[in-house]
């Protein structure tokens, strides 16, 4: 493997053709001159590469070498405090957090109709904001439901809602989407499970209040079944969810799935910020 392969990240590699082409050390003035002029990077691993393959080159010692990783570090961490270079990338999202905002999203059919009602969606919706900012959006991602909450609390009227609630629906169609683009492909899966889970429970309490209104749920169903399968949840846990989604729904105006859907979604939360 040739140097600038072994060097991993592409600053690196220009720093082995750097070193190659002017055949100059570690300790040099004109390596400080190089790092304050380039973005450092935060790779330690890819660092240490070169810094090994920089250092046999120059046939150095086993306490040379030391020495130059150490200088290296000292004008690495320079850089960065004289010019911010280095980026503080953000923690990724936790498992809680993802599921959290994807409850937050199945209950949208319920969040925004219940004006008036005791379940508060001014309430409900405040929370839900505080879920999406947790999994990495920002504060222009959420600025439309913050909008929609201080029309809530204002509006006095079911007629006053609706527009509220044209605007509701029409940031809650893009949330899944700025989720994916904050965590890897494996996470959202918790995501999809919290969306999953209260949007058949929702959607299955009120299925019978209006034409096609349990359009898609048995598919819903389906998935959340064959899904619980694959989550790194406890067995026991697993099979509640796929008994969930066989739950019947003749008579669910009675709440039993929401209650039930609320009963799991405490047991997941809490096993997934353990």
């Amino acid at each position: 493997m040739g140097l600038r392969q072994a060097a991993g990240s592409t600053v690196y590699k220009t720093l082995v053709s750097y070193a190659r082409g002017q055949r100059v050390s570690l300790t040099s003035s004109s390596l400080s001159d190089w790092f304050t002029g380039k973005s450092i990077p935060s790779d330690a691993a890819a660092l240490r590469v070169v810094v090994t393959c920089l250092a046999s080159r120059a046939n150095m010692s086993p306490a040379q070498r030391a020495e130059c990783c150490s200088q290296l570090e000292r004008l690495r961490e320079a850089a960065w405090k004289e010019r911010h270079l280095l980026p503080v990338p953000a923690p990724p999202p936790l498992r809680g957090d993802l599921f959290a905002a994807g409850s937050g999203v199945g209950s949208k059919i319920i969040m925004a109709p219940l004006f008036g009602s005791p379940f508060d969606p001014a309430s409900l919706l405040e929370q839900f904001i505080d879920s999406l900012l947790a999994v990495g959006l920002d504060e222009g991602n959420v600025a439309p439901f913050r909008a929609v909450v201080d029309g809530f609390l204002l509006a006095t009227s079911r007629d006053e809602a609706a527009d509220l609630l044209d605007a509701y629906n029409s940031a809650m169609w893009n949330v899944d989407t700025l989720v994916r683009e904050h965590c890897a492909a494996g996470e959202f899966t918790w995501f999809a499970l919290g969306q999953m889970l209260f949007q058949i429970a929702y959607q299955g309490t009120y299925a019978g209040t209006s034409p096609g209104g349990d359009r898609g749920l048995s598919d819903q169903r389906d998935t959340l079944f064959h899904l619980a399968d694959s989550l790194e949840l406890p067995a026991t846990l697993r099979s509640e969810l796929q008994r969930f989604a066989r739950m019947p729904v003749e008579s669910a105006m009675d709440g039993h799935l929401v209650e039930e859907a609320r009963r799991l979604a405490r047991v997941i939360r809490t096993f997934l910020v353990i």
